[in-house]
C-alpha cells in the first residue's frame, strides 16, 4: 500500500479487478502497478467494506490513522475560533481568513452578502503578498477597486482596462512591485482577450464569482487556469458552486487544484451517476455512498457560510454602492452635457427649476444615453444586465428607478436572460399595479421593476432581500419610503435587507449620493450656493 500527496495505491488479488473497478471506481495505476483511489477516509472505509481483511495490514491502518486525524484536524482548525485580520471584519470573517491562510488554494463558496471580498483582501494582507490578480465580472472591477482602498489602502492598485497601450502601462508597473502590495484588477472577457500578455509568475490570483468555470472547456476559463496556474495561491469566490447541478464544482475545483482534478469525467464517474434517458447519457444526482465523501473533499479546500448561519452578525440593512465606469463615448457625451449646463455661469442667480432640469438630464445620460436619443453603450446598463446574468444578487430582485422610460428599456433585456419580470409604474391601473405586487409575493416574479415615486408607498413587497437604486428620487425620504417596500410585516420572520445603489463615478451620481448619504435635499444645496460660480464649486 501506498499513498502520495493525492492518492491512495492499493493491491487486491487479480480475481477482484472487476468489484475494484465498477463497485469502487478505482483506478488502475502501471506507474504504481496497483489501483489508485482518492485520498480519502471515505474512500478507505468502502475499500474495507469489500476487503476487510486490509484492516489487518499495518500499512493500511497507519494510512486511515493519518487521514482521520487530518480530518479532525481540519474540523478543529475551522471551529477554533482563531481571529485574523482586521478588527472591522466580523467574527466569522476573521476565523475564515486565518483559515484560508493554511492552505495553498481554496474556495470561499460563502452565501451572497456575507462579505467575501473583504474576508479575500484581508486574507491576502494576512499573507503579505506582493503580486496579487483579481479576474472578476466587467460589472465588479470598479467595487473591487473601492474595496481595496478601502480595506488594504496602503496596496497600489492597476485597472487592466481600455486600450492596449493602457493596459500595457497597467501590467508594467503592476510587475515592477518588489515591496509595495499591488493588485491587477481585469474583467474575464479581457483576461481572454489578453491571456498571453498575462500568463506570469504573481503571488495571488483571485476569480470572483466563479461558478462560470463550471464550463470549464470554454476559452473563457480556460484563459482563466492558464493565468491562475502562474499563482502561488488560488482563491475562488462564488456562493454559488453548483449553479445547475453539483458537477459544476469540478470547474472551480480545477482551477484550484490541477493536479488533482484532471479529468472531468473521472471525477463525474466517481461522484455521479450516469443515466441513459433513451436519446443518451446525461448527469443524474450524486452517488449515495460517494456524497460525504465528495462533501468532505470540498470541506477541505473552502469555507462555506450560509446566511442563516451567520445572520446574529449581518445588520439589519447592508448598504452597497454598485460603482461603474462611463466607457470613452458616453464618457464624451456626458462632458458635452456638462459643459453645455455651466455655459450659463455667471453671477446672475440660478433658476432652481432650470438646474433641477439640466441635472435631471443628466442623470438620465448616466443611466442610459439612449434615453436622451443618443446611440452611445450604457457602462451601468451593462453592468447591471451582467449582474443579474452572473447572479452577483439573489433572486428575487427589486430594481428601483426615478425614470419609467428606463425601467421599459431595462424589461425585455431581462427578460431576455430567461427571467420572469413583473413592473410597478405610474402609467399603469391600480389593479395592475396591485397585481404585480401580489405575483412578486407568490413567487411567480424574479426581477420586479419599480417606479421610486409609485412603487414607494401602499405595497407589501417583502420576499425580497435585495433591493437595486439605478438612481435615486432627490428627496432621501422617498428613497427611504421605498426600502421600506421589503420590510417584513412578519415579526418571526428572520429577514435581512440589502440595498445596492449603482453610482456612475466622477458623475452627478456621485455627488447626489454623498447629499443623500447625508439626508440633504438637492434643492436646499442649490439655494444655498445661489449662483452658478458657487454652484460650479460644490459640483468640482
Amino acid at each position: 500500500m501506498k499513498m502520495d500527496s493525492n492518492h491512495i495505491y492499493i493491491t487486491v488479488p487479480y480475481q477482484h479487478r472487476e468489484t475494484v473497478r465498477s463497485e469502487l471506481n478505482g483506478v488502475w495505476s502501471a506507474k504504481h502497478q496497483a489501483w489508485r483511489f482518492p485520498k480519502s477516509v471515505h474512500a478507505l472505509n468502502e475499500i474495507t467494506k469489500w476487503f476487510p481483511e486490509l484492516k489487518q495490514i499495518a500499512a493500511f491502518n497507519e494510512v486511515y490513522t493519518k487521514l482521520q486525524n487530518g480530518r479532525e484536524k481540519l474540523r478543529d482548525l475551522k471551529k477554533s475560533g482563531r481571529l485574523v485580520g482586521s478588527e472591522m471584519l466580523r467574527q466569522y470573517q476573521r476565523e475564515d481568513v486565518n483559515y484560508l491562510t493554511t492552505i495553498p488554494h481554496a474556495g470561499v463558496f460563502n452565501q451572497p452578502r456575507t462579505g467575501k471580498t473583504p474576508t479575500a483582501i484581508e486574507m491576502v494582507k494576512a499573507r503579505g503578498t506582493i503580486l496579487n490578480i483579481i479576474i472578476c465580472p466587467a460589472s465588479l472591477q470598479y467595487n473591487w477597486q473601492k474595496e481595496i482602498q478601502t480595506w488594504h489602502p496602503e496596496a497600489s492598485w492597476y485597472m487592466y482596462t481600455g486600450a492596449p497601450t493602457h493596459r500595457a502601462s497597467a501590467l508594467k508597473h503592476f510587475r515592477s512591485h518588489v515591496s509595495i502590495p499591488a493588485y491587477l484588477i481585469m474583467s474575464k472577457d479581457t483576461a481572454k482577450r489578453d491571456v498571453e500578455q498575462l500568463a506570469v509568475e504573481h503571488d495571488v490570483c483571485i476569480v470572483d464569482e466563479a461558478h462560470y468555470l463550471r464550463n470549464s472547456d470554454t476559452k473563457q476559463s480556460q484563459a482563466v487556469y492558464t493565468i491562475g496556474y502562474n499563482a502561488k495561491h488560488r482563491y475562488a469566490l462564488t456562493g454559488t458552486p453548483t449553479v445547475k447541478h453539483p458537477a459544476d464544482v469540478f470547474g472551480i475545483l480545477k482551477f484550484l487544484y490541477p493536479h488533482k482534478f484532471t479529468s472531468y469525467w473521472q471525477f463525474i464517474e466517481r461522484y455521479f451517476e450516469i443515466i441513459d434517458n433513451g436519446w443518451g447519457k446525461e448527469l443524474g444526482k450524486p452517488k449515495a455512498h460517494r456524497v460525504a465523501e465528495l462533501q468532505d473533499l470540498i470541506d477541505a479546500m473552502s469555507t462555506q457560510r450560509l446566511r442563516k448561519d451567520v445572520m446574529q452578525w449581518l445588520p439589519d440593512k447592508q448598504y452597497h454602492k454598485h460603482y461603474c465606469r462611463m466607457d470613452s463615448k458616453q464618457e464624451k457625451l456626458y462632458k458635452s452635457m456638462l459643459d453645455d449646463f455651466f455655459a450659463q455661469e455667471g453671477d446672475n442667480v440660478i433658476d432652481t427649476q432650470n438646474v433641477l432640469a439640466q441635472l435631471t438630464r443628466l442623470r438620465q445620460l448616466c443611466l442610459d444615453p439612449a434615453l436622451l436619443g443618443f446611440d452611445a453603450p450604457s457602462s451601468k446598463t451593462e453592468s447591471l444586465i451582467e449582474a443579474i446574468e452572473d447572479g452577483t444578487y439573489d433572486e428575487p430582485i427589486i430594481i428601483m428607478s426615478m425614470f419609467t422610460s428606463y425601467l421599459n428599456l431595462l424589461k425585455p433585456m431581462i427578460e431576455k436572460l430567461g427571467k420572469r419580470v413583473g413592473m410597478i409604474t405610474g402609467e399603469m391601473s391600480n389593479a395592475d399595479k396591485e397585481g404585480n405586487a401580489r405575483a412578486f409575493q407568490r413567487g411567480e416574479v424574479d426581477v420586479l421593476l419599480c417606479n421610486i415615486i409609485s412603487a414607494g408607498t401602499g405595497f407589501t413587497l417583502d420576499r425580497g432581500e435585495v433591493i437595486i437604486f439605478t438612481d435615486k428620487a432627490w428627496n432621501p425620504s422617498d428613497n427611504e419610503q421605498a426600502e421600506d417596500r421589503i420590510t417584513p410585516t412578519q415579526q418571526d420572520r428572520l429577514h435581512k435587507h440589502f440595498v445596492v445603489s449603482m453610482v456612475c463615478q466622477n458623475t452627478v451620481d456621485e455627488k447626489i449620493e454623498r447629499l443623500l448619504d447625508n439626508k440633504q435635499s438637492l434643492t436646499a444645496i442649490i439655494n444655498e450656493n445661489k449662483t452658478w460660480s458657487n454652484l460650479r464649486k460644490w459640483f468640482a
